[in-house]
């Protein structure tokens, strides 16, 4: 209707440079999607998150690679923004073109969180998505007053996708699992190109989810190209060094301090590659459940249906010292209707039913592939699951819909491997 005020929600598009990282290809269907919104007289496109691939771009993986990540940010060359939009112009020219009439809200997430700690890189990147600096905001989060909806990236509750502060104060670390990309990149996978596997290989490797999953990818790969290298054991032995690494050690002592006992077990000569790897998949199976869940409990304190007041208090605290936020976050459980993240790739729509009214959290989903472990009929195998998502809101007067849009290609060339 004429009326309405309608509203697109979508994150984790991570457009790169075109390099062997940047996995985006829906920039025909995303210049669609904003020719509709347009002529559907959309108000705002509110970015979730994680729009720009900055984390695995090989042109600033150094900064990625540093332990003194903010003061790195600050000399990344604006160039990385000028190659990212030459690489997706129709994306870009589409945001220019939906700004001249509508607003954009660009919520920073854990792949582009260089933009906070380098103004002249924020300014960059908003001057590429719109010719009309009033019609963007690159924000920390987002309240949304017509629909009452609160909207975050959500790797804040994620403790291996979040920045931590040094145990000096000086600077920060980066996120633990973008600093295992480059490490590995430099170490496990220089060691696989000597093997002269297809370029594929080492670039499934970045989409495997949940990560723990890579140790059954590995075994395949083993057995499929005849590797006499265990390849367990290297990804292992590598991890392990990581782990022990000067990133590794503060990283643990930061985080979870009560851990640094386990170092001695893990280059333990007598049995400690074994622990270790088992250790591996604790902490890794640990990080899974809360990824998966964690962010929806996290709505549901930030409403007010899970550990009332308590929970609240405690995810505002939580979002207000992760920006280091001077002002404090101006909303109370009460006046909010829903929350929406992105993060962890999984899109989905979940009503929370209160007491006369119902309230609900939603996952904008992702744009980039992800690799998964099928089983089907005694056949395991890996499915390269691509999709793009998004969710919209429609108002009239007092009543609100919430339209989940995903659609996900399917092909032969989306199975990695049938069997095993």
């Amino acid at each position: 209707m004429e009326n309405d005020i309608k509203k697109i929600y979508l994150a984790d598009l991570h457009l790169g440079n075109g390099g062997d990282t940047d996995y985006f290809h829906f920039d025909d269907e995303f210049e669609t999607l904003i020719d509709e919104a347009i002529e559907d007289n959309v108000k705002e496109i509110i970015i979730v998150g994680d729009l720009l691939e900055l984390m695995m771009n090989d042109k600033i993986d150094e900064v990625t690679f540093s332990l003194n990540f903010s003061e790195s940010c600050k000399n990344i060359d604006l160039g990385i923004i000028d190659s990212i939009e030459k690489t997706h112009p129709k994306v870009f020219d589409s945001f220019k073109k939906f700004s001249k009439k509508g607003k954009i809200k660009y919520l920073i997430g854990n792949h582009d969180v260089h933009l906070i700690y380098n103004e002249k890189l924020m300014l960059r990147s908003a001057e590429a998505l719109s010719d009309t600096e009033e019609n963007i905001e690159i924000l920390p989060y987002y309240i949304d007053k017509d629909f009452k909806v609160f909207s975050i990236h959500g790797n804040q509750f994620d403790i291996a996708n979040k920045i931590v502060e040094r145990k000096n104060g000086e600077d920060i670390l980066p996120p633990f699992s973008d600093y295992m990309y480059s490490f590995m990149k430099r170490t496990f996978e220089k060691k696989l190109e000597k093997l002269n596997l297809p370029i594929s290989i080492l670039q499934n490797l970045h989409l495997i989810s949940p990560i723990l999953d890579i140790f059954e990818y590995l075994q395949y790969l083993q057995r499929k190209h005849d590797i006499n290298e265990d390849l367990l054991k290297l990804w292992t032995d590598n991890f392990i060094r990581l782990l022990n690494s000067e990133y590794g050690n503060e990283w643990i002592s930061v985080l979870w301090p009560k851990l640094k006992f386990l170092k001695k077990i893990f280059i333990n000569e007598f049995g400690g590659m074994v622990l270790g790897q088992f250790l591996i998949s604790l902490v890794m199976n640990i990080r899974k459940f809360r990824k998966t869940d964690n962010l929806f409990r996290q709505a549901q304190k930030l409403l007010g249906v899970y550990d009332s007041s308590k929970g609240f208090k405690e995810v505002i605290d939580t979002i207000s010292n992760y920006w280091k936020l001077k002002e404090k976050i101006p909303i109370f459980p009460t006046e909010l209707k829903g929350v929406i993240m992105g993060h962890n790739h999984k899109h989905c729509v979940r009503i929370i039913p209160k007491p006369e009214e119902y309230l609900f959290y939603a996952n904008t989903g992702a744009w980039t592939p992800v690799i998964e472990k099928i089983q089907s009929k005694g056949l395991n195998g890996f499915e390269k699951r691509i999709e793009m998502a998004y969710i919209k809101l429609i108002k009239n007067g007092k009543d609100i819909r919430i339209i989940s849009n995903n659609l996900r290609k399917y092909g032969n060339n989306n199975v990695v491997e049938l069997s095993y």
